[in-house]
């Protein structure tokens, strides 16, 4: 395990019964909580310090986790590339660091560089507010209805409602097919494009 370049010292701490040992005399949770803080915040050069303490104290694949739950719990969707890059940078990293280089600078450059890119994206909390909002209603016992849209041919109770798509007469198989296209298969927002392939479908199967 690193040593501190000042002090030569790890500090113990505990979790779930095992000893946890960071250099510069740190305690694990509380630099995880600073890590994670900091980036929240923007401060890039701590949260470089916090994730560099880690990382050669020997927690190198801890960090990553974190960093990807990051990507997800602070950044979410207000940039949703962080979780892709976040992923490719770790595995650049475990493409190119091993053993030997792992302590040496080229061990915190990848993660050095997805801590500044966290820091500086736009953050929103929305992913991780909405899990818990769901997560915890749920577990209260509140339910959600099936949706009438959901119960479409696709389904067992929607086959028996509609019928099966190959079958019944020919005005039974295109109240099916309007269905499909205006109701079951509706998406929302729409792009702008349009489906060049729809009417050369609707056409073969004899619905336009």
């Amino acid at each position: 395990m690193a040593k501190d370049a000042k002090s030569g010292n790890a500090k113990s701490s505990y979790r779930g019964g095992y000893e946890l040992r960071l250099i510069g005399e740190y305690s694990f949770d509380e630099a995880t909580s600073a890590l994670q803080k900091m980036i929240r915040r923007n401060k890039e050069y701590e949260a470089c310090w916090w994730a560099y303490v880690l990382h050669d104290s020997g927690y190198y694949k801890y960090v990553w986790r974190r960093l990807m739950i990051i990507a997800s719990e602070d950044v979410g969707n207000a940039n949703p590339m962080a979780v892709v890059i976040v992923n490719a940078l770790r595995q650049n990293y475990e493409a190119t660091i091993d053993s030997k280089t792992r302590l040496g600078g080229n061990g915190s450059l990848f993660i050095f560089q997805a801590v500044m890119y966290l820091c500086s994206s736009e953050k929103l909390r929305e992913v991780d507010t909405l899990a818990n909002l769901v997560i915890k209603e749920f577990k209260e016992g509140k339910r959600l209805e099936i949706p009438e849209v959901a119960v479409d041919v696709h389904t067992a109770r929607g086959k028996t409602i509609h019928g099966r798509w190959e079958q019944g007469t020919d005005e039974e198989k295109a109240e099916r097919a309007k269905k499909w296209y205006e109701i079951w298969s509706y998406v929302t927002p729409a792009s702008k494009k349009t489906d060049k392939y729809l009417d050369k479908w609707k056409k073969l199967e004899g619905h336009l």
